[in-house]
């Protein structure tokens, strides 16, 4: 009778001691477990154009680490993708994929898709701009700094731009010049004056 006393209760002390562990065990592990997280990238779609840039952003969900770890599914071939989310697409066109990966849980992933078109660059448009200035694709334009009549480069305050003065010679939808009529010109020694606009007949 002793004995069976003794060996239940050693069986007893053991099994006790096992459910201690094992819920010390969960409730260690539980913290850690990644169960419910979520991630979200913010645009979740975007078009840019050749060399454009787009800044990304991420919300996680059902964990303190909120951390994301960015990367492009493509590679370098689409372009490069910092630490912060932002994404600066390569000089081709095509399709890129960039991937916002759980710091908490890295089996857990946001993926954005980025459509990259094909850039058409600026050109220099006479007379209105000049100086050196980017094309929109990456590149530069060399633009000089010819602008009409007295009218100087950044002369209006915007830079790359010409304006400021009068800039005789300069019309606008071929009417009127910008800085007002024209001026008389002397040919030959005589005084000839540009011609104006035809005559009204009376009774118009």
């Amino acid at each position: 009778m002793g004995n069976r006393f003794k060996l239940l209760s050693t069986l007893l002390a053991l099994t006790a001691s096992t459910l201690l562990i094992g819920c010390g065990e969960a409730v260690v592990n539980a913290p850690g477990s990644g169960q419910g997280v979520a991630i979200r990238v913010i645009p979740s779609a975007v078009s840019i154009t050749a060399s454009g840039s787009v800044q990304y952003q991420s919300t996680v969900t059902g964990t303190s680490e909120t951390g994301v770890s960015w990367t492009l599914q493509e590679g370098p071939a689409c372009g490069s993708i910092d630490s912060s989310g932002l994404f600066k697409a390569a000089s081709a066109s095509g399709t890129c994929h960039v991937v916002a990966t759980s710091q908490a849980d890295s089996s857990k992933a946001a993926v954005s898709t980025v459509t990259v078109r094909a850039c058409q660059p600026a050109v220099c448009r006479a007379g209105v701009d000049c100086g050196t200035m980017t094309d929109g694709c990456g590149g530069t334009l060399d633009c000089g700094a010819v602008c009409y009549g007295t009218a100087t480069c950044g002369g209006g305050g915007a830079a790359n731009v010409c304006g400021g003065g009068g800039a005789e010679g300069l019309f606008l939808g071929g009417f009127f010049p910008i800085g007002g009529p024209a001026k008389p010109v002397r040919r030959g020694g005589r005084r000839a004056v540009p011609a104006g606009p035809a005559p009204r007949r009376a009774g118009w």
